[in-house]
């Protein structure tokens, strides 16, 4: 079994979730740990922890072995990394995807959080790396492990595997793809230069498990990012995005890219999880002044924090934002504020079903009450 490592900020679990696709399509049984859960062969099976400790990894990887899976795929968290989760883990492919501000209420500095990242380096002794050349902590990477690593594969610009953008709107993006020894134009079935990236990382996860790319070629034009990953939902009057964003370089991202497709105004609703990095909700407060449009401040997961406290903090930055506590009312007044042509990203839970206020979580999905806010508001 062979077990890969996906590490970075952004984009962990899309590329886990391309790569999977593939695999299931070309029959190869395969599993991974993560945000979504535990994905056995295409079935998900949710748990409580994203970050199971090593003992449970151990557990698994165990169990899956027995299973007779022959792909093992694990997003590797910087907290688990700091936890020593990672120390007796060796996986033979370990991506990194990039690094943005993060997670600070644990490292307390960009810094620290990125020694946290680099120590799965100094603890593994990966086949191959798979590494960012577009991110300059990839490239510090590249510069630093060049002679220490069997073989390190680039994605980005100047990369081994890179990618030129054609044309893009909600629904696709014609592109063409330079990998091994293949150029070649697709239409994908999403859009989003950074979801491109992962899927280009999942790419070099199948030429490091030497598969070749005439195997799958035919179905990259089919592959879909999971749920909540810059999901599309399709209204009368323009597009509603879900997003998982919520640092200020996702949220930064996913304005810039959908800037050139709106014709309209682009309305934003987000929030800030509770017990968090504080330092990134004024930074997150003033990206957000990109929208064109209106730009709703509502709650996200709380937690143990006081809600207004938090939406104070990115309003101070964003003046001109609504403050609107309730998640559900802000997505009605956001959705039936929409005008021909506009698009309105729902930002920061993506796919999650919950909302997280004190210590329970209350059942709570973006999707469900924007299906029901344009079937009410907008005919």
């Amino acid at each position: 079994m062979k077990t890969v490592a996906v590490t970075g900020t952004n984009g962990k679990t899309s590329t886990i979730a391309f790569a999977q696709q593939i695999l299931d399509y070309l029959k190869i049984p395969n599993a991974s740990i993560g945000t979504r859960g535990i994905v056995v062969n295409g079935k998900t099976f949710p748990h409580l922890n994203a970050e199971p400790d090593a003992s449970l990894i151990s557990i698994f990887s165990e169990g899956f072995r027995k299973q007779g899976i022959k792909v093992l795929l694990i997003e590797a968290h910087s907290s688990a990394i700091i936890n020593g989760w990672w120390n007796n883990c060796s996986p033979e492919i370990l991506v990194f995807t990039g690094l943005g501000r993060d997670h600070l209420d644990v490292h307390g500095t960009i810094e620290n959080y990125w020694l946290a990242k680099k120590k799965l380096f100094e603890l593994s002794n990966p086949d191959t790396t798979i590494i960012s050349s577009t991110d300059s902590y990839g490239k510090e990477l590249i510069s630093e492990y060049q002679n220490q690593v069997s073989r390190i594969i680039t994605c980005g610009v100047d990369g081994n595997f890179r990618k030129e953008m054609f044309k893009k709107d909600f629904f696709k993006s014609i592109v063409n793809l330079k990998f091994e020894n293949i150029s070649r134009r697709f239409e994908l079935s999403f859009f989003g230069e950074q979801m491109i990236d992962n899927l280009l990382f999942s790419i070099a996860i199948m030429t490091t498990l030497k598969i070749k790319p005439q195997r799958y070629l035919n179905i990259l034009n089919i592959l879909r990012p999971p749920r909540g990953r810059y999901e599309t939902i399709k209204a009368p009057k323009g597009i509603v995005v879900l997003d998982y964003a919520h640092t200020p370089d996702a949220l930064e991202n996913i304005l810039n890219i959908i800037k050139p497709m709106t014709v309209g105004q682009i309305h934003l609703l987000f929030g800030c999880g509770g017990d968090r990095d504080r330092g990134k909700r004024k930074l997150m407060g003033a990206i957000a002044l990109k929208a064109t449009g209106k730009i709703f401040i509502t709650d996200d997961n709380p937690r143990n924090e006081d809600p207004e406290a938090i939406r104070n903090d990115i309003l101070s930055s964003c003046q001109v934002g609504i403050d609107i506590s309730n998640r559900k009312k802000a997505i009605d007044l956001a959705v039936s504020g929409m005008q021909n042509g506009d698009s309105l990203l729902v930002l920061g839970k993506g796919d999650e079903d919950f909302q997280t206020i004190k210590d329970k979580n209350f059942y709570f999905s973006d999707r469900e009450h924007v299906e029901a806010a344009i079937k009410l508001y907008q005919h």
